[in-house]
């Protein structure tokens, strides 16, 4: 039988998802324009332009709080959103401004390796990584010793 946490918890993970597809929907688009406008998510921003990086940041920041979401609700333990806190801001910090200064940087020829770390953190594949991980983790601090 299910209980009102468990419904609670399954309903946060469904939203959280929603929000992960409407972001992966609209990743071409200039976000912040949008936002700071008033107007609906409409023209693509140029990737190397002010407004592209700060569309970039936001998606960032959008998907890695939709994935810590995802984390809290299936563990509900602070010490894993602690992790993950960790992990976004490392992403934050040393992975995003990486990739643009690969951009900047790296030439066309090299944008296959750029392509992988963009996956890497446009899509939250580290805190998504982490799921398996803490439920091993989770599963082992069950177990008597």
């Amino acid at each position: 039988m299910l209980n009102h946490n468990t419904i609670r918890r399954a309903g946060i993970v469904a939203l959280m998802g929603l929000v992960l597809a409407v972001s992966y929907h609209w990743r071409e688009y200039a976000w912040l324009e949008s936002i700071m406008q008033g107007k609906g998510v409409g023209m693509k921003s140029d990737p190397l332009s002010w407004e592209g990086i700060s569309n970039k940041i936001l998606r960032y920041l959008v998907n890695d709080l939709a994935a810590l979401g995802i984390i809290h609700a299936l563990f509900g333990r602070k010490d894993y959103l602690r992790l993950g806190w960790w992990v976004m801001w490392f992403g934050l910090a040393l992975l995003l401004p990486l990739y643009f200064v690969g951009l900047w940087l790296l030439p066309p020829a090299m944008s296959i390796a750029l392509s992988y770390l963009h996956r890497l953190i446009m899509n939250p594949v580290l805190l998504m990584l982490l799921i398996p991980a803490l439920y091993y983790q989770s599963l082992q601090e069950k177990q008597p010793r």
